[in-house]
C-alpha cells in the first residue's frame, strides 16, 4: 500500500489528480479509519501499464495498436522472382552488381547510433504521460551509466523498478541497447 504522497512521486502527478481519479473511479483507493487514502501497489502497476488498463484506456490502447502497422518489405520489380510450372526466373545481374568492392576499401567500426531525447521516447511509445516523464528519467539515467543492471537503473531514477523493466525492454526491442548476463549496455548516444 502506498500513501497519497508515495503514489504522487511514483505516478509523477499531482494530489489533487490522484484525488480527483479517485472520485471518478479511475483508481482504486483504500480509505484508513481516519479517512486517508491508500493506494494499493496493483493500482499503481495498473495505471503505469504494467497490469491491464481500465476499460477506457483500453480501448485507447485498442485504437494505437490498429494505427501501428508492421512494416512490409517492398523489392523492386526487376528483384522478384517469377515462378510459371516449376520453372523459376531470376533477375539478370548488371555490370554494376558484378563487380566487387576494391580490396583498399576498409570497413570502419559503426559508431553508435546518435538520437535526441524525444525521438528515442517517441519510438519507445510510452502508455501515457506518467510512464513517459519515468522513461525520461530512466533515459538520462541510463546515459549517464552506459553500463546498468535494472535495478542500478531504477535506484538512479527513483522508479520503481517493475517501469525500469518495461524500459529495458522496449530499449532492447529496438536495439537501443544490448543485454548480457543481466547487464544493459546503451548502444545510442542521446543528443540535445
Amino acid at each position: 500500500m502506498y500513501t497519497l504522497k508515495e503514489a504522487r512521486e511514483i505516478l509523477r502527478v499531482c494530489t489533487k489528480t490522484i484525488q480527483r481519479w479517485d472520485k471518478q473511479g479511475k483508481i482504486k483507493c483504500i480509505r484508513t479509519p481516519g479517512n486517508r487514502r491508500l493506494i494499493p501497489e496493483s493500482e499503481i502497476l495498473r495505471i503505469i501499464g504494467k497490469i491491464t488498463p481500465l476499460s477506457e484506456e483500453k480501448e485507447e490502447i485498442k485504437t494505437i495498436k490498429t494505427k501501428i502497422e508492421p512494416k512490409k518489405e517492398i523489392l523492386p520489380p526487376e528483384s522478384k522472382i517469377k515462378v510459371e510450372k516449376e520453372k523459376v526466373e531470376l533477375p539478370v545481374k548488371t555490370e554494376e552488381t558484378k563487380k566487387p568492392a576494391p580490396p583498399e576499401a576498409k570497413i570502419e567500426p559503426t559508431k553508435p547510433k546518435e538520437m535526441t531525447r524525444y525521438a528515442i521516447l517517441d519510438t519507445l511509445e510510452p502508455p501515457g504521460l506518467a510512464i513517459r516523464a519515468a522513461f525520461g528519467d530512466l533515459l538520462s539515467a541510463a546515459s549517464l551509466l552506459k553500463k546498468f543492471t535494472g535495478k542500478d537503473l531504477s535506484t538512479k531514477a527513483r522508479c520503481p523498478e517493475a517501469v525500469a523493466n518495461l524500459f529495458c525492454q522496449r530499449m532492447k526491442s529496438l536495439g537501443y541497447i544490448t543485454e548480457k548476463d543481466g547487464i544493459f549496455e546503451m548502444q545510442i548516444e542521446v543528443i540535445k
